[in-house]
């Protein structure tokens, strides 16, 4: 019996860029690989004309979604749940997703590495063949312990993506030259050049594609290197964008909405704004506690207060 509360790497590409025969490949590459990992696929799910988007079984509507052709395919996910009557698109043992839609264009990947043993590495070779077949700018791989979490880790495609910062670090980070060289706080030189500085403490950089490097970050110094990144400025905060914050709570404000606001007593500058992203700044002192080192656990992210 295959345990589903094992820890589950979880991977997402982002901004891909597909056409049909890109994608009508990456399907192609995806299903090979669930069959050589001995997932093979069980549900499939749709967004094309002539089938609806509810999970059927895959052997039922393979043949549908390869007759009709992917000239019109906004997404399509596969799943194995293994021998259990359960969501496939949430309680998986191997999951991927690749879509094209407008808004949010990209892959999602998901594996249970206990379940695989050493065939868990076919999971990775394809995250960097699709991160290829779909020319990704960014995206990453963590590995997590998804009890009673869902899929909240999922992101969309949110205001961090534009700011050339990372959403957050991960045990593997697809990152682009951007924000490779980009500042690293004001200690006069870059991310890429801070992380070569200590390949054992702070990782390796390894090329996946000509846009995309990934950085392997080790896990038991992954809450340090997390917290020192955003001090450095590197990880996306939304107080970064907002100039004031409301008093009573510490919540950020837009500039818009401080106009509009007739009680400006409710309101004070945000300290942590950041008028251009791309200039060096570093966090003073005390920072938010969602991104500091004893708060943060890899396996289940962000600890809540009194945890």
């Amino acid at each position: 019996m295959l345990d589903r509360s094992e820890p589950r790497f979880l991977a997402q590409l982002l901004e891909c860029e597909w056409t049909t025969d890109s994608i009508r490949e990456a399907y192609d590459l995806a299903v090979d690989t669930m069959e050589e990992a001995g997932f093979q696929p069980q549900y499939l799910a749709a967004r094309v004309p002539g089938i609806g988007k509810p999970w059927k079984t895959f052997k039922g509507r393979r043949k549908r979604l390869e007759s009709a052709g992917f000239d019109e395919l906004k997404w399509v996910s596969l799943s194995y749940v293994g021998d259990a009557g359960v969501d496939p698109s949430m309680d998986w043992l191997a999951y991927i997703s690749i879509t094209r839609v407008e808004y949010d264009p990209g892959i999602w990947l998901g594996w249970v590495p206990a379940c695989l043993g050493k065939k868990s590495e076919v999971f990775f070779k394809l995250l960097n063949e699709l991160a290829r077949l779909g020319r990704a700018t960014h995206g990453f791989c963590t590995l997590r312990n998804m009890l009673n979490k869902r899929r909240s880790w999922w992101i969309g495609c949110g205001g961090w993506i534009q700011t050339g910062l990372l959403d957050d670090l991960h045990a593997i980070n697809l990152l682009n030259e951007r924000q490779l060289d980009a500042p690293f706080g004001r200690s006069g030189v870059t991310l890429r050049e801070w992380i070569d500085e200590d390949s054992s403490g702070r990782g390796r950089l390894e090329h996946v594609t000509d846009a995309l490097t990934a950085w392997h970050v080790p896990i038991d110094t992954l809450p340090e290197t997390r917290e020192k990144v955003f001090r450095a400025g590197r990880i996306y905060c939304k107080r970064f964008l907002c100039p004031y914050r409301l008093c009573d709570s510490g919540a950020p404000v837009t500039a818009d909405f401080a106009d509009r606001t007739q009680d400006k007593s409710r309101i004070e500058p945000e300290p942590y704004f950041r008028p251009s992203l791309s200039e060096p700044w570093e966090a003073d002192g005390d920072i938010p506690r969602e991104f500091r080192a004893a708060n943060y656990d890899p396996m289940y992210g962000v600890r809540e207060a009194g945890e």
